[in-house]
């Protein structure tokens, strides 16, 4: 008996969804183990290797199973884990198509679940970042007043600014306080909300929503490179003269007191 083609015809009866691959895969193995037939050990352990595939994925998207339920949250996990053989050595990363997978579903919901699962996806690389330095709130005081225009910002790596469509997260934290159980999911009026997210320096997850001035701001400053001035002007539309200035520096201090930035640009620093 060869062990090599024992393991291949293993993984293969395991892995190849296709119903002509499977039983190629077992008659090889019937084969090899000679009098012993392999078909009823196989498929005990192709149950527990798919049945431990949707725990993880149960654990790492608690609140998509609520949302779901457990019925379809099984039935669309056991599809996207038949139809994705691992490619991965650790779990952790074994849902990466899961999101995608779950959009174009036929589930009624497809696209906030979809969502959903993304987001659920997003904290776990939000917990997950290197760790790097994050600037207090009194970092900007080193400054002369002349180097504040072309202040620039680098992002604590944790931090993610996602837009939801679907109000995926109102719902994740829905089932986050019923644990699903009202079933009556909030809807966003218009086009979508953009939400910051972060690991805060007590590595816990953080995210709060953004309205469409801070939106900006955080796309142009935070994570667009761009310096204080430029950002200014990207912004003169949409906020008052007046109201500028004050509002970029309270965006500031607060990306800041939350420990949202790394870096204030060298450059600039006094």
């Amino acid at each position: 008996m060869s062990l090599d083609h024992l393991q291949h015809h293993f993984m293969g009866y395991l892995l190849d969804s296709a119903q002509q691959k499977e039983t190629e895969h077992l008659e090889a193995l019937a084969a090899l183990v000679a009098e012993h037939s392999p078909k009823e050990g196989l498929q005990v352990y192709a149950h527990a290797y798919s049945a431990r595939l949707i725990d993880v994925m149960r654990t790492d998207h608690e609140k998509l199973s609520l949302f779901l339920g457990d019925k379809e949250f099984v039935r669309l996990v056991s599809a996207y884990v038949a139809s994705h053989p691992s490619q991965v050595r650790s779990l952790r990363n074994y849902g990466e198509e899961l999101p995608d997978f779950l959009s174009k579903s036929n589930h009624v919901e497809a696209a906030r679940a979809g969502q959903l699962c993304h987001f659920e996806r997003t904290l776990m690389d939000v917990y997950d970042a290197a760790s790097a330095d994050q600037l207090a709130a009194d970092a900007l005081t080193t400054l002369a007043p002349e180097q504040w225009p072309s202040l620039s910002l680098t992002p604590h790596l944790s931090a993610r600014l996602f837009v939801d469509n679907t109000a995926a997260i109102p719902t994740w934290q829905q089932c986050a306080k019923d644990s699903g159980k009202s079933r009556n999911w909030p809807t966003y009026e218009g086009d979508g909300e953009a939400w910051l997210l972060w690991r805060d320096r007590s590595r816990v997850c953080q995210f709060r929503h953004l309205d469409e001035a801070e939106r900006q701001a955080a796309t142009h400053m935070l994570f667009g490179k761009k310096s204080l001035a430029e950002t200014a002007e990207e912004l003169m539309e949409l906020v008052d003269a007046e109201a500028l200035a004050p509002a970029l520096h309270g965006w500031l201090g607060k990306w800041l007191t939350d420990g949202l930035v790394s870096e204030i640009d060298s450059a600039q620093r006094a």
